[in-house]
């Protein structure tokens, strides 16, 4: 049925692996997504490509997770590594944090009073 070991220990692994919502964002190319930010901020961990804003924020292992690139064999290979990480809902709430910290709106006016603030 499956000829890749990788697919075969997934699908084995689906029921248990559904316990945990993972976002997967395997960009080529990105800004700073905003489906990433609101996921963290949800306390949904995210595994990603270190494309753009990316590394940024997400800091594998301790505020999410990142991938070094996304063919599928990487993206299966580190699906499996996120959620069976024995710290993943500590590395969730860190990842909620950090954009509670970072992006609420509060701080979103903070920082553009700091910028006009310093325009001369």
């Amino acid at each position: 049925m499956f000829r890749d070991f990788r697919l075969q220990y997934l699908a084995h692994k689906t029921f248990r692996l559904f316990t945990h919502w993972l976002l997967v964002l395997p960009s080529y190319t990105e800004g700073l997504p905003n489906i990433m930010l609101e996921a963290m901020a949800c306390g949904t961990p995210v595994l990603a490509t270190p494309v753009g804003a990316i590394p940024d924020v997400i800091i594998d292992g301790k505020t999410g997770f990142i991938m070094e690139n996304n063919s599928p064999e990487c993206i299966a290979d580190n699906v499996v590594r996120a959620l069976e990480h024995p710290d993943l809902e500590q590395i969730a709430e860190a990842g909620r944090r950090f954009v509670e910290e970072n992006f609420s709106f509060e701080k979103t006016v903070e920082n553009w009073k700091e910028i006009l603030q310093n325009i001369e």
